[in-house]
Parts: structure tokens; sequence; C-alpha cells
């Protein structure tokens, strides 16, 4: 097997949360201790996170997940307004990117062409983002077998603390894509280079992956 294979991980779950749980022990267990400036991060590179049901808020981990976490990424997701040393929020960017509704235009592409392979939204603003790269860079969407596929590209992520609410808002946008075209919505992947989890929730992670029994059928809520 080629070693650098062992930078590479692949998450399959039915929710979210099971998401979220299956990469915290990643993270926990395989991660590699990393200096980021002023910061000490556990890390795992190239994750893929493949989801069946993005939207189905498990209880297990909604019930542990920080509320205003969600809520400060739903605003970020879906307000006009900045957030405070970005200068910017992925809503501005996502639906009034230099006054266009990239959600909008990525839909009536696909409106006009099912097959189409550049429904893609960019958040990035080069020479503008000095402050704050985004951590989430592109979301690609497709239809295959008359299904909205959702694939989203991040530079890093927090698992521990913003995975999940971040699965939660980009499933949201799949969905609202997805109502527009009159079709159902089909696999959710994100794809994360940076893994990780800061030092000072280290304790939190163990603490959180402790309460989860290890039987698959209980990592979350079924439906």
């Amino acid at each position: 097997m080629i070693k650098n294979m062992k930078m590479l991980h692949i998450i399959k779950a039915r929710y979210p949360g099971e998401a979220q749980i299956r990469c915290l022990r990643k993270v926990m267990e395989a991660g590699i201790l990393v200096k980021d400036n002023d910061s000490v991060i556990k890390e795992i590179l190239n994750v893929i996170v493949a989801i069946v049901n993005p939207l189905v808020e498990d209880k297990t981990v909604k019930n542990r997940a920080e509320l205003k976490m969600i809520a400060w990424m739903q605003k970020n997701f879906f307000s006009q307004e900045a957030i405070s040393g970005w200068g910017y929020s992925y809503g501005q960017r996502l639906y009034n990117y230099n006054k266009i509704d990239q959600v909008k235009m990525a839909a009536e592409k696909l409106k006009d062409n099912p097959a189409a392979k550049s429904a893609t939204i960019a958040l990035m603003m080069p020479g503008f983002d000095a402050m704050h790269v985004p951590c989430l860079t592109t979301l690609d969407f497709k239809i295959r077998d008359k299904k909205l596929l959702l694939a989203c590209f991040a530079r890093s992520q927090d698992v521990y603390k913003k995975m999940y609410a971040d699965i939660l808002c980009l499933a949201k946008i799949q969905k609202d894509v997805a109502d527009k075209l009159n079709i159902k919505t089909g696999l959710f992947c994100l794809n994360v280079v940076s893994a990780h989890i800061y030092k000072e929730d280290f304790k939190k992670a163990r603490e959180a992956l402790k309460n989860i029994k290890e039987d698959e059928n209980h990592l979350c809520f079924k439906q």
C-alpha cells in the first residue's frame, strides 16, 4: 500500500450526528498534533464524509451540541450581515456575491441543463479575504439518477464545534435547490482537507465519545 494513503479517510454515515461522531473518533484516535500559530490542534487530513440523510437532527447530538453554534452558523449561512472579524458572511457569498445570487444561478443552470457539470458555487474572494479565508470554499450541485447531489469542499473544519452545524446548513441549501427543481435530494458529500479538534476541546470530545454506545445502531436517532 502507498504510504501516503493513510492520509485519506472515508466516513460513511446515515445522519449528520453519526458522521460527526465517526469523524471525532478518527481525529482523536489517529490525529497528529499540529501547532498552528498560538493554537494546538489534533488533525487528520483529506476526509471525505458521505451522508445519506443530512437533514435529520440526531437526538444524541442535538442534546449535547451547543445550540448557540447551530444558531450562529445559521446566521452565517443565511444572513447578509457580515461576521465580526471576517468582513463578510457565507450568506453574502452565497446569495449576494457581487450582486449575484449564486444559489439561484446554480438552480437555474440545472433547470436549463439537468446534466450540467458547472452548477458550482465559490465562496473565496482573493485579495479581500485577508482577515479570514473561508473554511468552506466550494459547493457543487449535480443531478444524477433524478436526484440532486451536493458535494462541498472545505480547506479546514473544526470537527467538534462546527461540523454538525455546518452540515445542517449545507443540507438545507441542498433541499432548497432540490425543491426549486422539483426533485428529491441525493447523497451529501463533504470533503475536508484539515479535519481537526482544538486542544481545549480534547476532554469534551473524549467525554462525547464515551457517552456514545459502540453499537452503530445506537449512534443516533433512527427514524
